[in-house]
C-alpha cells in the first residue's frame, strides 16, 4: 500500500510539472485577471445585499428605551454662505435627541454666516448653542484649526463632527448614538447626496450611490478601514487618549487617521443606518471633478498600494481586460463579453443606487441614470490620472504639497 501511494505521488508530481511547463505567462496573467474579476464582483454582491438590509433602517430599538443617553457635542465648521446653509443648519436645531449642544466654529470675524447663526440662536432658544470665531492654529489642516475652540469647550463624551453642507433627519443623532457601544470608537455615515436640480447634482448622486457606495459598504463589511469625516460621531476619550484633536492637524485627511487611532486602540468603527445627506447649494461638474481628483491625491499618498488598484476596478477597463482573458482561456468572443459585462455592471449599479436612494428613487428615471452613469464611468480615468500625477493640492483657501504617508505642508 505504501508503494502504491508513493507511485501515485510520483505520477501526480510529473503531471503537475508537465502542466506547469505547458502554461505560458499569458495563461497566468489571464487567470489572475479572472481572479480579480471574481473579487470585484464579490464586492458588488456584498454592497448590494448589505446596503438593502442596512441602509435607512430605524434606530436601534435597545437604545430607544434607555432612560439615560450620552450627551453629544455637535461641532460645525463654517466658512462663508451657501444658498442651502440656513435650511441645513435648521435641521440640527430640530433633532429629537434629548441631550446635545451645537458648537459653531467660524474662521473669520467678518464672515456673514455669523449673522445667520445669531438669528438661529434667537429662533431656537431652547437649544444649547455657542459660536466660536477665529479658530486656533495648531497645524496645517484648516478644518481642525477652525474646530479647536469648539472642541476644547465641548462638555459631552461624544463629539459629532459634521460639515456645513450636511442636512439631517430628526432621528439621525439617535441612530448614530445608538450604534456607539462599548467596543465602538466612531460611528460614521456613508456619504450620499440630497435631491437637487440639475445634471451636475445627478452626476454626484450617481457616483455616491454606485461606485463610492460599493467601495464604502463592502470595505466596512470586510473590516477594511473606510471612514469619511463629513458626518462622524467620535468618542472624545479616544481622541484625547490619542493626544487630542490637534494631533491630527498635520494631515489633510484627518478623518482617516482619526479612525486609524480608534482601531489602534482595539475599538471598531460602525456605519450608521442613515446616509450623510450632502446638500450644498452651489455645485457644478467642474467643482465635482476637482473634488474627485483631490480625493485621489489624498488616497495615493496615504495608501498607494490600494489607490493604484482603483483604475483596474472600474467598469470599462475591467471589461476590456476581462474580455481578453475570457478569449484567451475559453475562446469566448471578446465583444460579446465586453457588452455583457458592461450591461451587468450597469444593472448592478442601478440596483445599488436604488438601495441608497430608497423612497426617492422615482425622482431619477432610468435614462437620466444611464447618461450620468456613462459620463461618470468615462471621466473617472481622467480624474484618477490628474490626481495621481500631482502632489500639489488646493483645498478651501490654501494650497498644500502632499507627502507620502498623508502629511502635508503649505506652499
Amino acid at each position: 500500500q505504501g508503494r502504491w501511494r508513493k507511485g501515485l505521488w510520483v505520477v501526480y508530481r510529473r503531471k503537475m510539472a508537465d502542466w506547469m511547463m505547458s502554461v505560458g505567462a499569458a495563461d497566468v496573467v489571464a487567470a489572475l485577471i479572472l481572479g480579480c474579476f471574481c473579487v470585484i464582483w464579490f464586492t458588488h454582491i456584498i454592497a448590494l445585499f448589505y446596503g438593502r438590509i442596512k441602509l435607512h433602517r430605524a434606530p436601534p430599538q435597545a437604545f430607544l428605551i434607555k432612560t439615560e443617553v450620552p450627551g453629544v457635542s455637535i461641532l460645525k465648521p463654517l466658512t462663508g454662505m451657501d444658498p442651502n446653509l440656513r435650511s441645513n443648519l435648521e435641521t440640527f436645531f430640530k433633532l429629537d435627541y434629548p441631550k446635545f449642544e451645537i458648537l459653531f466654529c467660524v474662521q473669520d470675524n467678518g464672515d456673514p454666516v455669523i449673522d445667520l447663526l445669531e438669528q438661529l440662536k434667537k429662533e431656537f432658544p431652547s437649544v444649547p448653542c455657542q459660536i466660536f470665531v477665529g479658530g486656533e492654529r495648531v497645524g496645517i489642516n484648516p478644518k481642525i484649526n477652525n474646530l479647536m475652540p469648539g472642541y476644547q469647550a465641548s462638555q459631552f463624551p461624544l463629539i459629532w463632527v459634521c460639515d456645513s453642507g450636511i442636512r439631517v433627519s430628526r432621528d439621525t443623532l439617535t441612530d448614530m448614538a445608538g450604534h456607539m457601544t462599548d467596543n465602538i470608537g466612531v460611528v460614521h455615515q456613508m456619504p450620499y447626496v440630497c435631491d437637487r436640480k440639475g445634471f451636475s447634482s445627478l452626476l454626484e448622486k450617481v457616483y455616491f450611490g454606485t461606485a463610492h457606495a460599493r467601495m464604502y459598504i463592502s470595505a466596512n463589511v470586510l473590516g477594511i478601514l473606510c471612514v469619511t469625516g463629513m458626518s462622524s460621531l467620535w468618542s472624545k476619550k479616544v481622541i484625547d487618549d490619542a493626544g487630542g484633536l490637534e494631533v491630527f492637524s498635520q494631515y489633510l485627511a484627518e478623518d482617516y487617521f482619526m479612525a486609524k487611532a480608534v482601531v489602534d486602540r482595539g475599538l471598531k468603527a460602525s456605519m450608521s443606518n442613515q446616509v450623510a445627506q450632502q446638500n450644498c447649494g452651489t455645485y457644478s461638474i467642474r467643482a465635482f471633478s476637482s473634488r474627485m481628483s483631490r480625493w485621489t491625491q489624498l488616497r495615493v499618498t496615504m495608501i498607494p498600494y490600494l489607490a493604484l488598484w482603483e483604475p483596474l476596478s472600474e467598469c470599462f477597463l475591467l471589461s476590456l481586460i476581462c474580455s481578453w482573458a475570457f478569449r484567451h482561456l475559453f475562446s469566448w468572443d471578446p465583444v460579446t463579453v465586453f457588452i455583457f459585462h458592461v450591461t451587468a455592471w450597469m444593472i448592478a449599479d442601478y440596483l445599488q443606487f436604488r438601495a441608497c436612494q430608497m423612497m426617492g428613487a422615482a425622482s431619477v428615471n432610468k435614462f437620466e441614470f444611464l447618461i450620468a452613469w456613462l459620463l461618470r464611468e468615462t471621466l473617472t480615468y481622467w480624474w484618477f490620472l490628474r490626481g495621481a500625477t500631482s502632489r500639489s493640492i488646493k483645498w478651501k483657501t490654501g494650497k498644500f504639497r502632499l507627502r507620502c504617508g498623508g502629511t502635508a505642508e503649505e506652499v
